[in-house]
């Protein structure tokens, strides 16, 4: 029943919106119609937004390792290494090609989104005795 009168009431608003146009000859805004969709639904479109938002974690290189060595994520978040060591390194995936950064000087980064569940596992390629993993649920 709540449905129904919000769809009512989203149909009442947008008769309002075409006369006010016809009326005063104004154009409508996409903010205008976005305001209906979302009065309609609600809880699909912040669903929608929350799970396109993945939250962002750091991993520190320095001291010539990654700190934490491990870390676990949900998939679509996002991991930024960052080189705080005077010489340069990677973030190279042990197998496969997930992870593939540009030599890193110091203080340069290296993000990347997961977005399939596993465990990654890396190093650096100057610094092979550097190793860390990721695990994404």
């Amino acid at each position: 029943m709540n449905t129904l009168l919000i769809i009512i009431s989203a149909i009442i608003f947008a008769g309002a919106v075409a006369i006010l146009f016809f009326n005063t000859g104004s154009s409508v805004t996409s903010q205008a119609v976005a305001s209906v969709q979302v009065s309609v639904q609600p809880s699909t479109q912040v669903q929608a937004t929350a799970q396109s938002q993945g939250s962002m974690e750091s991993i520190e290189i320095s001291n010539f390792a990654f700190n934490p060595t491990s870390i676990s994520i949900h998939s679509g978040d996002t991991v930024t290494w960052t080189n705080k060591d005077s010489v340069a390194h990677t973030v190279t995936s042990d197998s496969g090609s997930e992870l593939n950064s540009d030599s890193l000087s110091n203080g340069a980064s290296y993000s990347h989104t997961f977005t399939t569940p596993g465990v990654y596992t890396y190093h650096c390629t100057f610094h092979p005795h550097m190793m860390g993993s990721i695990t994404v649920t």
